[in-house]
């Protein structure tokens, strides 16, 4: 029975911290993203690019480090942690059809 206590605390600890950063990631997203990707990572026909359907390039040689070689992404000003749960919200938000089984979080 302590043991289970004991469990059910850790997870109970550990449940904010991680939606703390999957909302993190989405704030992220709205401030730095969503003014050219839209609030539904849509292209802005003709200047920028969809952001739905990017898993496709973890499915290709070199894809992986294409997409963190993107401008908005290369020069983000937000740190390597933030920036990494933000491609990765990114892509289990708006491509999570694509994203291959074996693919990795950044």
């Amino acid at each position: 029975m302590r043991a289970a206590f004991g469990s059910l605390l850790l997870v109970l600890a550990l449940a904010p911290q991680e939606r703390a950063t999957a909302e993190s990631a989405h704030f992220n997203y709205i401030l730095h993203c969503q003014g050219c990707h839209l609030v539904d990572g849509r292209e802005t026909a003709g200047k920028i690019p969809a952001l739905i359907r990017a898993g496709r390039f973890l499915s290709v040689e070199g894809g992986r480090a294409f997409l963190v070689q993107v401008p908005g992404v290369a020069l983000s000003i937000i740190d390597d942690n933030e920036l990494a749960d933000l491609v990765n919200w990114l892509l289990s938000e708006f491509s999570a059809e694509d994203l291959p089984s074996d693919s990795e979080p950044y």
